[in-house]
């Protein structure tokens, strides 16, 4: 059965008597199991005339996305590193890692929250690049206790082309 047939299928109804001067409504949904563009054309026909009208139907269908470009992502980066260099707080993109650099370690989190230790802490911009909104979920890949990185905060709400 073709994606067409199967629509025809389940109309309960597809025919209607309009009174002059009313209106009926049909409401013409939009479903995309994968992100792509879709056209069809929705076709009327009045049965005493045999007159035709057609309705292009458009739709586009994506996934909510942030942006994952890193001169966006962190307010400083370079391209390449030394192999014995010692990097503060920058995004190196030949290792696709951002690198701290040294910090005092041995301290509580308690410690390092009431000190207010900003060299133990990095900003970084997320940006909605998408006509959607979008609800981001941050975590780290092999932290999930959160026992040596903390995010703050763990998720956030974002408009079309905001950023935070």
């Amino acid at each position: 059965m073709s994606e067409g047939s199967s629509f025809i299928a389940r109309l309960k109804r597809y025919r209607w008597v309009v009174p002059a001067h009313s209106e009926v409504e049909l409401k013409v949904h939009f479903s995309a199991k994968k992100p792509g563009n879709f056209e069809q054309t929705l076709r009327f026909e009045l049965v005493q005339s045999k007159r035709r009208y057609k309705l292009p139907c458009r739709g586009t269908g994506l996934y909510p996305s942030i942006s994952q470009d890193p001169w966006v992502v962190f307010p400083q980066w370079r391209e390449t590193m030394e192999e014995d260099e010692i990097i503060f707080k920058e995004y190196v993109e030949s290792t696709e890692q951002f690198h701290f650099g040294p910090l005092l370690c041995g301290k509580s989190r308690d410690w390092y929250m009431a000190q207010n230790r900003p060299s133990n802490s990095e900003n970084i911009t997320i940006l909605n690049n998408s006509p959607m909104d979008v609800e981001v979920q941050f975590s780290f890949e092999n932290d999930g206790e959160a026992s040596t990185f903390l995010l703050d905060p763990p998720s956030m709400a974002l408009k079309p082309k905001e950023k935070r």
